[in-house]
């Protein structure tokens, strides 16, 4: 996927909350030559959202199974869920609230 912004290497891959957000926002990054490798960033965002995203789902599963194994829970309910992404040296800290449906 193409964030559609035609920049150096045109972050191929990109991941953005809205369609409307571009690096086109950033225009400090577009004008100025990075020192970092776009490449190996793009590769290691992609890597860390794979690892919390299978993390996550496991263990929402399991949980989900022994609430449901000790009567806990009927199976059929939905629950709120949140999360939060937090950037050292960033200043990132970013909410993220959802749904997790059963049935």
């Amino acid at each position: 996927m193409e964030c559609g912004v035609t920049c150096r290497q045109a972050f191929h891959g990109c991941v953005f909350a809205e369609p409307q957000e571009t690096w086109a926002q950033f225009p400090f990054i577009l004008e100025s030559e990075t020192s970092m490798n776009e490449e190996t960033f793009n590769l290691s965002i992609r890597k860390f959202l794979k690892m919390v995203g299978v993390n996550s789902q496991r263990d929402i599963e399991q949980a989900v199974a022994k609430a449901i194994a000790t009567g806990a829970i009927a199976g059929n309910e939905s629950f709120p869920a949140k999360g939060t992404l937090e950037g050292a040296g960033l200043n990132l800290n970013v909410n993220f609230d959802g749904e997790i449906k059963l049935e």
